[in-house]
């Protein structure tokens, strides 16, 4: 099933480089780290899968392990 984010919620959680690293992640990190954020307060921890995050992100699911 394809998953889309609300087009607010997408846009919102694409964070400016500054704030990548005041928390000390790389760009793909920190767009992993809050678009699951931001797919877990719409659709629930339960209802979001690795691989839906990592297509919202634009990257392989298995490249998540990679930065985390």
């Amino acid at each position: 099933m394809e998953m889309k984010l609300n087009s607010d919620i997408y846009q919102s959680w694409r964070i400016d480089c500054d704030a990548e690293f005041m928390f000390g992640m790389d760009g793909t990190k920190w767009n992993i780290f809050c678009c699951a954020l931001h797919m877990f307060a719409e659709f629930d921890y339960s209802g979001v899968s690795m691989r839906q995050i990592a297509d919202q992100v634009g990257i392989k699911a298995s490249s998540i392990y990679n930065h985390f």
